[in-house]
């Protein structure tokens, strides 16, 4: 959780407390957790028990934000008030930015050092709250859904959305680019030697875009790939879109524990199984 305290009665501290295993879940299981009472109540109930986190982005809300059914909002913001949570990024170059920084410091990157953490969205969440009250992560999506400004946390992802784009666009366009993502990909080559992999999580899902050449990249589709490469660097279990936790299993040369075990929407027992025995 994100606790608030006055420094100089005019600024405000934030601290991160959060536990293992963290979880990060697609908008597809908050659908199936909206729509399924017994389901929500067991994930509560088996989150609680291994005292878990839930982990959300900008991406999370402003997904969530689109659902236009109140009780499945309703339903959803019962399970964000009854589950610890924490903030991550979305945006992969912030994150490598902030490892190359404790790294030139000469220190060792765990999760303890949360350099995935999001401090415009724990900004943005005391802007809709007291900040100097206990408060609850579903004042976000509550908030997007009454004021319907998304504007603060489109500006967040967009950009970055854009420059991906141009990305693939130009090594696709490139023969000589295409060639090189082709052959990274049937390398299987692993650019770093430990924890965390964000660089070649990031590197390999671009070559597997580049790579698929009839594969459109509508904003949809970008936003699963912002739901996939902090979380699977970072974080212990990921819930994805089928096709991207295809190309986790078989396309990236790195598995858990050093990156994060992944559910598609058929894995879903698989995944309670596997929530309910989680050892650090």
């Amino acid at each position: 959780m994100l606790k608030y305290t006055t420094i100089d009665n005019d600024k405000i501290r934030v601290t991160v407390e959060t536990t293992r295993p963290y979880l990060y879940l697609d908008t597809w299981m908050w659908k199936h957790l909206a729509l399924d009472t017994r389901l929500r109540l067991r994930f509560i109930d088996t989150a609680n028990s291994v005292q878990a986190t839930i982990m959300y982005s900008a991406v999370t809300f402003l997904e969530l934000a689109r659902i236009d059914d109140s009780s499945q909002i309703t339903a959803i913001s019962e399970v964000m008030n009854n589950v610890d949570y924490g903030l991550t990024e979305n945006v992969y170059k912030i994150v490598l930015e902030r490892e190359s920084e404790i790294q030139r410091a000469g220190g060792t990157i765990t999760r303890h050092h949360n350099p995935y953490y999001d401090a415009t969205l724990a900004v943005y969440l005391a802007k809709v709250v007291n900040p100097l009250t206990r408060n609850n992560i579903s004042c976000i999506l509550e908030n997007l859904k009454r004021e319907g400004n998304r504007d603060t946390l489109n500006e967040m992802i967009k950009p970055w959305e854009i420059e991906l784009t141009h990305k693939v666009g130009k090594w696709r366009n490139n023969p000589a680019g295409l060639r090189k993502a082709k052959t990274f990909l049937k390398s299987k080559k692993v650019i770093r030697s430990s924890f965390p992999y964000t660089q070649d999580i990031v590197k390999y899902v671009i070559c597997f875009i580049v790579a698929n050449e009839s594969m459109s990249m509508p904003s949809k589709e970008w936003a699963d790939v912002f739901h996939l490469i902090i979380p699977v660097a970072y974080f212990d279990y990921v819930l994805l879109d089928g096709r991207w936790c295809k190309f986790i299993r078989n396309d990236l040369p790195i598995d858990p524990p050093d990156i994060a075990t992944v559910f598609n929407q058929n894995d879903i027992e698989d995944f309670f199984l596997s929530l309910a025995s989680f050892q650090i």
